[in-house]
This record gives structure tokens, sequence and C-alpha cells, in this order.
């Protein structure tokens, strides 16, 4: 339908004559006239001022018609209870899908990390929109990608590139916890052991001797049982 034959509908249903329209609009009834013979095209801000003495919005008076692609598609709202990550395990428990990726509740304990992104994405060359995000919910984190290193605490939020590897570690004694979403294509990070740090594996390197050993003997004895646990 053209904009003048929907001017005409939009007035006549308002109940005012071309004379009375041109008086709150400003426009002349000739103009007026034209525009719903479709001998004339408004401009923007003449549409505008028609728009606001009819007391419609401008798109009333425009082709609001579906792109030729079909109708659009409206989400129908869903909710999801009871999603909640172990009180246990490290764990990422899947929250809700949507056409635009997966959210997910995600717990790690101590020593445990989450990793993903080196072979995360299905389909790579379909993939367009890559960007993860992630809110701390508690504890801290410690996130790994290439040469880039990032200390998170509870309520930050990061964005990063989830088709490239990176590490998402537990720094603290207790478990922490985070909200995930990842794009459609890409998968959902896994959980890992953390890498020991250089002090934990001197630390395991010390083993007891016997307290009957002294002196030089005693110090023979440690050599040799540090040298064993490192030949291991």
């Amino acid at each position: 339908m053209a904009i003048g034959e929907r001017l005409r509908r939009v007035r006549l249903a308002s109940g005012l004559s071309l004379a009375a329209l041109g008086r709150s609009s400003g426009l002349s009834k000739g103009f007026l006239s034209q525009v719903e013979g479709g001998s004339a095209n408004p401009s923007v801000v003449s549409l505008q001022r028609i728009a606001v003495a009819l007391s419609v919005p401008v798109s009333e008076l425009l082709d609001a018609a579906p792109p030729t692609g079909g109708p659009s598609e409206v989400a129908v709202p869903s909710v999801v209870r009871r999603v909640a990550a172990s009180a246990s395990a490290s764990s990422v428990t899947v929250g809700a899908h949507t056409p635009q990726g997966c959210m997910a509740l995600a717990r790690l304990e101590a020593g445990r990390l989450l990793a993903g992104g080196a072979d995360g994405k299905a389909g790579i060359t379909t993939v367009i929109n890559v960007v993860a995000c992630l809110f701390v919910v508690r504890g801290e984190l410690l996130f790994k990608q290439e040469a880039r290193t990032l200390r998170l605490g509870e309520g930050d939020s990061l964005t990063w590139d989830a088709g490239t590897a990176y590490t998402l570690q537990n720094t603290v004694g207790s478990a922490c916890s985070m909200l995930l979403f990842v794009p459609d294509g890409v998968a959902l990070p896994s959980v890992g052991r953390s890498p020991e740090s250089s002090r934990e594996r001197r630390a395991k390197l010390v083993v007891p001797v016997a307290a009957g050993w002294e002196g030089p003997l005693r110090l023979v004895a440690m050599r040799a049982a540090r040298s064993g646990e490192m030949g291991r």
C-alpha cells in the first residue's frame, strides 16, 4: 500500500478532513491531496508533521509489510528453573540454548581450570561471531590466551575470542563460580587440572628421611631420595 493510500485511511479513521489536517500539520490542503492521490511524495519532515497531527507513529504511514524473506520470528519467553552447578565438584552446567548461543553456570574447585577454543569451533567457516563472555559470581580466575593473562575477581566481566585456545583457572583455595555464554557453533570449555607451579613441584621433591640419619649420611640420603623422585 502506497503512502498516499495509508495517509487517506488513517486520516478518515481519525475523522479529519484534508483542510483540518492541513491546519494541524501546517501543510496546505492541496499538497495533502496530491500526497493522497500519489502525485506528490512528502519529505521526512512533512511526514513527521502529518504523523504528529494524526497522533500516530510515522511507521503507521510507512510500509510495515515483513521483508520478502518471510515473517519475522518472535522469540517465545521461556524459563529454565533449578539450574545449579554441582556443590561438590568442578562442572559446567548448561542453563539454556538460544539461536545465538549457549548460557551455562560453571564451578571450579581449587586446582581446576576450564579449557576451550583449541578445537571448539564447529564449522569455523560458518561461525561469524565467536565472542564469548563471562561474569565472575564468586572467587578469582586467571584468564590466559596466547600471550595475554588477566586476573578476574568477583563482579568482573570479560569478553574474548572463543575460537582461540584459552584457559580459565581457579587461583584461590576455595571454589569459584561464573556465568558463561558462548556463541552458537562454539563448544563450551571443558574442566581440566591446573598445571602445578614451580613451588608446588619443589615441595613434592622434599622427601622425609628417617630421623636416625645424622650428619653427612643424612645429607647423602636426602640427595639420593630427591634424585630418585626427579628420575620418576
